[in-house]
């Protein structure tokens, strides 16, 4: 949005949908370095009186690799069957290289699919105006676009989502 000429392109089938009444995948920690190198996973399972981890081998099949990777994009494509309303996607990016820094986070995507915006809870007022300033500048408007924020109903004892009004009506 900001003009960033560093930014990397995604395709549509790069996103993926939220399962909302999938299973919680169990994991146990030490099965779950994937992400790292094999020199970063040894120093982890890093031999005690003499003998390596058994861990080490699984780190090598290759249907370990995989399941690892199906297990990963799950893992940040569930939620809870609450949130179901949302309807949301999710564009994953999987930073092994570091090639995302705090000034290089920007992906650029088709404007015109964006409709809408939910703000959360601990949204700052700052950030929201940032994020109105920017939508506007796409030449959104009140017929094509809509502005919502989630609070704490304390009568309902759950998370509510409530429209705003930021062009004018």
């Amino acid at each position: 949005i900001d003009g960033n000429e560093k930014r990397s392109v995604f395709h549509d089938d790069e996103l993926r949908a939220i399962q909302y009444n999938h299973p919680v995948i169990q994991r146990n920690f030490f099965e779950s370095l994937g992400r790292l190198n094999m020199a970063q996973i040894k120093s982890w399972l890093a031999p005690v009186d003499g003998k390596s981890s058994k861990l080490l081998k699984k780190y090598q099949e290759d249907d370990w690799k995989e399941k690892y990777w199906v297990d990963y994009d799950e893992k940040y494509c569930m939620k809870l069957p609450a949130w179901e309303y949302e309807k949301e996607y999710r564009l994953l990016i999987t930073d092994i290289w570091s090639e995302y820094t705090k000034d290089n986070r920007f992906i650029k995507y088709n404007s015109e699919q964006l409709v809408g915006v939910i703000f959360g809870i601990k949204t700052s007022e700052c950030d929201k105006m940032r994020i109105i300033n920017a939508i506007n500048k796409l030449g959104k408007t009140s017929e094509d676009f809509e502005f919502y924020q989630a609070e704490f109903d304390d009568e309902k004892q759950k998370i509510i989502v409530r429209k705003k009004y930021f062009f004018g009506n």
